[in-house]
């Protein structure tokens, strides 16, 4: 588990999930429809967070 976890996709998809998370407390404190749009672009938007955090704390070690 823990090296899926450290693997690219795996990286993606943590940041996905949480992007997720937040974006379905958003929806659930405004009630809007909107919110499933916003909830969306968050869980990408921190997708690729965690992946360039992920790629920048490699390439610092090495």
């Amino acid at each position: 588990m823990m090296k899926f976890l450290n693997s690219e996709l795996g990286i993606w998809l943590s940041g996905v999930v949480f992007g997720i998370i937040i974006g379905n407390v958003l929806w659930v404190k405004t009630g809007s429809e909107k919110a499933w749009l916003i909830a969306t672009l968050i869980a990408i938007l921190a997708g690729v967070l965690m992946w360039f955090y992920r790629r920048g704390k490699e390439s610092r070690k090495g």
